[in-house]
């Protein structure tokens, strides 16, 4: 897995490189990393090294890792993830609120962005719905409270998109705008225009 996640944020590098001499735009890509990064002596290290062979400006990558996965050990995740914030990489909690959830590990862990898991979303017994509505409106008040940025994922009907918006999420990412996209796909949905 260590070495799957190294591949990904070199292929995202390569692509990131390519954008930046072609005077594309540009956009922050996620890359994810599982949990043994986390405990892994040299992954600053390595993660530095290939981001510094492609030049790329630190604040267009962002390290996403699963909220369990930086629940499982708080104080090493928030020790890594916190030098390389520091650094001026981007941190995203991916999966909120997709198993147990703490409150502790949005107070602890050095964030940017929590990405809302997509379960909440999926709620169809009108009781449901309404219960889901309110946790859902509070828990974005409540990631902007800590000056943070919220994303919903799995978003898939134009309703969805219409309540989240209303509420102020930040990003939304599903269906709804697009399925997965090949590289060559994913690069004609960016503008032309010269990068400021």
């Amino acid at each position: 897995i260590q070495r799957l996640d190294f591949y990904m944020l070199e292929q995202v590098c390569i692509l990131q490189k390519k954008l930046l001499e072609q005077g594309k735009a540009v956009v922050p890509i996620s890359v994810n990393f599982s949990r043994v990064h986390l405990f892994s002596s040299d992954f600053i290290f390595n993660f530095n090294q290939i981001v510094e062979e492609y030049a790329i400006p630190k604040h267009l990558i962002e390290i996403e890792c699963t909220e369990t996965a930086m629940a499982y050990d708080t104080e090493a995740s928030s020790g890594i993830l916190g030098r390389l914030q520091a650094q001026g990489f981007k941190i995203a909690m991916d999966d909120f609120g997709q198993a147990y959830s703490s409150l502790n590990t949005l107070r602890v862990m050095p964030l940017d962005i929590v990405k809302l898991d997509r379960g909440f979303l999926l709620a169809t017994h009108d009781d449901e719905k309404v219960k889901t509505i309110k946790i859902i409106e509070n828990m974005v008040a409540l990631v902007h409270g800590l000056s943070l940025k919220m994303v919903a994922e799995g978003v898939e009907t134009e309703s969805q998109y219409l309540f989240l918006k209303s509420i102020g999420c930040d990003y939304i990412q599903g269906y709804y705008f697009s399925r997965p996209l090949t590289e060559g796909h994913f690069v004609s949905l960016l503008t032309d225009r010269p990068v400021d």
